[in-house]
């Protein structure tokens, strides 16, 4: 697997990765998933043509973590995902 980059996006570092072509999918992390946690799906999803967005969100796994409660809102969240894509 290739190492996946970072992306800076509202001063958090947001890990991503970027698989296949076409029509994207974005696949969401629950709570105490990482995009790890979509490896099963991601296989059949890019061998069906799809290019497959995924990552990790503030706070989880291999993304920044802010040391602040408002920092997790969903709206910051909806932000950073509109700011990926």
């Amino acid at each position: 697997m290739i190492e996946m980059p970072y992306t800076r996006i509202n001063e958090v570092d947001i890990y991503y990765e970027d698989h296949g072509s076409g029509e994207p999918v974005v696949l969401l992390n629950g709570i105490f998933m990482n995009t790890k946690s979509w490896y099963l799906q991601l296989k059949s999803l890019v061998s069906g043509g799809y290019r497959v967005i995924l990552h990790d969100m503030r706070g989880q796994w291999s993304s920044g973590k802010p040391d602040c409660v408002e920092c997790y809102s969903l709206e910051i969240h909806a932000d950073d995902l509109k700011h990926l894509l």
